[in-house]
């Protein structure tokens, strides 16, 4: 106590004898930061096509129209933005150097060694199938083989805000007038889509 009775009376000594001492301004220091944040969004698709299955009727060598089968659609969402492209390869029996019409012609093969020639597409839209030839897929579609779609860009998609769509149809023909023995002929290859 006494020591603060000292201090207490020295004070008002001072504020007493001395009233124009000014006083003095403290101010509080200050200092900004750059807060920042990051969030990297890859490139990513999903609802891809596991198994696509063409499903030919029995084949009349001798019919003038050829075959249309349909493997189905998919509809492939992509992370918007991203720019997928997609390839084929060979498949069991190898495509063709020659065309079926607009398309180079894949093979479907028999335990025999006999091949029959196939066209597989895949359509950026519903075509407009005559059931007669490949005339109409030509403005829509994409030959599957390698000689056609060699890691080229899947087409152009619709952005729906958050996301790329792209509706794919699938679609296979067998020309007419294939002079093939009997048989069962099958084909099988691989679709990549990369992102």
């Amino acid at each position: 106590m006494k020591a603060y009775r000292v201090f207490g009376i020295a004070l008002i000594a001072v504020l007493a004898f001395s009233p124009s001492i000014p006083a003095v301004a403290v101010t509080a220091g200050n200092h900004t930061s750059t807060m920042a944040a990051h969030a990297p969004v890859v490139p990513s698709c999903s609802n891809l096509p596991t198994v696509v299955n063409f499903s030919f009727s029995p084949y009349d060598v001798f019919a003038s129209n050829g075959q249309f089968a349909s493997g189905g659609s998919s509809t492939i969402n992509c992370t918007k933005g991203a720019q997928p492209t997609w390839a084929f390869d060979n498949g069991t029996y190898g495509v063709a150097s020659q065309k079926c019409g607009t398309f180079h012609c894949r093979y479907m093969g028999n335990a025999g060694g006999a091949r029959i020639e196939y066209v597989a597409v895949a359509c950026y839209s519903p075509a407009q199938i005559n059931g007669t030839s490949l005339a109409d897929l030509a403005q829509y579609c994409t030959g599957m083989d390698q000689a056609d779609a060699t890691s080229v860009p899947v087409p152009a998609a619709n952005g729906n805000g958050t996301q790329e769509t792209v509706n794919l149809f699938f679609y296979a023909f067998l020309p007419p007038k294939q002079d093939v023995p009997i048989g069962s002929y099958s084909d099988s290859f691989v679709m990549t889509l990369n992102y």
